[in-house]
């Protein structure tokens, strides 16, 4: 531990050989103790004629009533130089009750930050008999100086293994609570961890709706046919997807729900251009992989996760467009690949544009339930919120997505249908998804632009009639 290695050098070194004491020790004021009692761990580091230089750590001391140097020095915070301990009334004992040892002078210091007291430094009994002198304190004062980096190092790694003690029990708990039910996994390992799918399952049409007991054994099926060479261990394959599933909260949006839509337009994608890809899961399940594909995966993983985040889609967009537009897109080029995988990924993010309409609706209301939630939230502290997130303002809605499908959405479909041809699909679904806003705003009675708009209905009349007559007159 670094305090030991600093304290064998500091006492030792420094303290007895430079100034002259018998004997040293230390002590770090426990704060976390809540019963009012002034706790501190100590560290003796012995007589000058021991041969062990490393201090020996006791337990805890009790420094509250206790009538020597250390523990006055710990409740007050003055530091002390004691000249002749028996002729002070302050210290009635002839042995100090915290070392054991006999005390004839001692130069105690403590060690403070802008709490208070943290740590006390104590030096006891010259080899000349003599008492500590001005210029002891002065060199003394210097070594309690770097005294207060060792206390404020120690207490951080004391609140490090506190932390990780208590990350340790909440670990355990979490896969206590996790773990699938023993119900639940019974039935799906029934039919080896999978279900016949739908008829249209395989089409970016699909989704999930009412029949959301499917999940687990569709989501299996998916991982089998997606790693078609992957002797997948089924029973542990069923564990793995029944406790993500589990771990999902019920948002109005990002929820199970959600993740399996995600996760079904990556597969279509993947299934239909299974021949550009290659996997790690090649090499058989995780747990198989050698250290070094575990930590590629781990790194695939790290990316993708970040790539659903908008701000980092507009950038990988912009350069993957650069890419296409030259027409030097290439699978062997490791850069390429990252920015294709970015475009899938947000690609599947925002696969719920691509439904029928009356499904992206419903996707959509669920979006903006959980953007209104948050609103309100922020009006309560006394924010005001983003227009999108405004429940008074949900009449936007319409033209908002309308405006977030043309932005966001299109750019991204059309740039990977560069590369993936077959995906068009999603572009169609996601320009009905268009449509049917425009009419939702035109059935709510909202000015929508027209490009007929902007020619005053005088002037269009003018024109019409003057076509009319054009026609008459050829």
């Amino acid at each position: 531990m670094m305090i030991l290695v600093v304290m064998k050098f500091y006492p030792q070194a420094i303290i007895k050989s430079f100034i002259g004491a018998m004997r040293s020790s230390f002590f770090i004021i426990d704060r976390e103790h809540i019963d009012g009692q002034l706790l501190a761990d100590m560290w003796d580091d012995g007589w000058t004629s021991e041969r062990s230089a490393l201090p020996r750590k006791k337990l805890k001391i009790n420094l509250t009533l206790e009538e020597s140097p250390a523990g006055l020095v710990a409740r007050t915070g003055v530091p002390l130089n004691v000249q002749d301990a028996y002729r002070d009334a302050r210290f009635a004992r002839e042995i100090d009750p915290t070392t054991g040892m006999v005390v004839r002078t001692a130069l105690v210091y403590p060690i403070t930050d802008k709490n208070g007291v943290i740590g006390v430094v104590q030096l006891m009994n010259k080899h000349d008999d003599r008492p500590f002198d001005a210029d002891d304190e002065t060199i003394f004062e210097v070594f309690v100086n770097y005294c207060s980096l060792i206390v404020h190092f120690y207490q951080m790694h004391q609140k490090k293994l506190y932390h990780e003690n208590l990350n340790k029990v909440f670990s355990e708990l979490m896969e206590l609570h996790l773990k699938p039910c023993q119900h639940d996994m019974a039935e799906l390992m029934e039919t080896s961890g999978i279900i016949v799918p739908p008829t249209n399952f395989r089409s970016f049409d699909f989704y999930i709706g009412e029949n959301k007991e499917d999940m687990p054994g569709l989501t299996c099926l998916m991982y089998i046919e997606t790693f078609a060479h992957t002797n997948f261990d089924r029973h542990r394959l069923a564990d793995f997807v029944l406790t993500v599933l589990n771990c999902y909260r019920d948002n109005p949006y990002h929820n199970a729900e959600h993740a399996f839509n995600f996760t079904h337009t990556m597969y279509v994608i993947l299934k239909n251009n299974c021949g550009f890809f290659s996997f790690v899961e090649d090499k058989r399940l995780m747990s198989r992989l050698a250290v070094s594909e575990r930590a590629r995966l781990l790194h695939e993983v790290r990316y993708a996760i970040m790539c659903t985040d908008l701000a980092a889609y507009f950038a990988v967009r912009a350069q993957l467009a650069r890419v296409v537009a030259e027409r030097a897109f290439c699978w062997q080029e490791p850069d390429h690949r990252a920015l294709l995988k970015g475009i899938l990924m947000t690609t599947s993010d925002l696969s719920g544009c691509c439904k029928p309409f009356g499904i992206a609706k419903a996707i959509t209301q669920s979006i903006y339930e959980e953007f209104y939630n948050q609103g309100d939230r922020e009006r309560v502290m006394g924010y005001t919120p983003l227009s999108m997130m405004d429940r008074k303002r949900s009449i936007n809605q319409p033209a908002e997505q309308i405006q977030f499908l043309s932005v966001v959405v299109l750019p991204c479909l059309m740039l990977l249908s560069n590369i993936f041809p077959n995906t068009s699909p999603l572009i169609d679904n996601c320009r009905k998804t268009q449509e049917g806003w425009h009419e939702e705003i035109e059935m709510r009675g909202m000015k929508l632009w027209r490009q007929e708009d902007s020619i005053p209905s005088n002037r269009t009349g003018a024109l019409l009639n003057s076509d009319s007559k054009s026609g008459e007159i050829s």
